[in-house]
């Protein structure tokens, strides 16, 4: 279902389409809870589990990260046909913003 904006806006309801999500954001989603357990409650406990779970993906190997690359690899590709799309409905989100000539480059 897409996301629409609240009543009150100006011009189409519709927003764009979610970011793509990258393997290590479905990595950390999928291991967050069993670093949260390894890790002893304390009032760093965000910043410690983060910096696990970032040594745990950097030290991963290529295959062990496939799965998570594969994920990211779908969104990505659904981010792409969702925009394509959003840019139809919506074409002056595609329009490039043109500079004009005769400004200066700099303000004085």
């Amino acid at each position: 279902m897409p996301r629409t904006k609240k009543s009150g806006a100006s011009g189409d309801s519709q927003l764009p389409p979610k970011k793509a999500t990258t393997g290590y954001a479905y990595f950390v989603k999928e291991n967050q809870e069993t670093v949260k357990i390894d890790l002893k409650k304390g009032e760093k406990l965000l910043v410690e589990r983060s910096k696990a779970l970032g040594n745990l993906w950097r030290e991963m190997e290529d295959e062990d990260k496939e799965p998570y690359t594969v994920k990211a690899t779908a969104d990505k590709l659904r981010y792409k046909k969702e925009m394509d799309v959003y840019r139809v409905n919506n074409p002056a989100v595609s329009k490039k913003k043109t500079k004009d000539p005769t400004m200066p480059k700099k303000y004085l």
